[in-house]
């Protein structure tokens, strides 16, 4: 009886431990998924951010 509860006990123990390494991966594939969104967003608004500041440096007159 005594042998059964402390292989439930340390069960449950395992099972607290495995939790914990669970959100260890949950928040590391959270935080690729952020990356790759930011890095996708960069891409497709570089060449906007360039034309933008094309722009801006042919309509500034020139500093003599």
């Amino acid at each position: 009886m005594i042998e059964t509860i402390i292989k439930g006990q340390l069960a449950v123990q395992k099972l607290k431990e495995d939790i914990k390494g669970s959100s260890l991966i949950e928040y590391s594939l959270l935080i690729g998924i952020i990356t790759a969104l930011v890095v996708i967003t960069i891409g497709l608004v570089s060449d906007k951010v360039v034309d933008y500041w094309g722009d801006l440096n042919t309509d500034m007159p020139a500093v003599d």
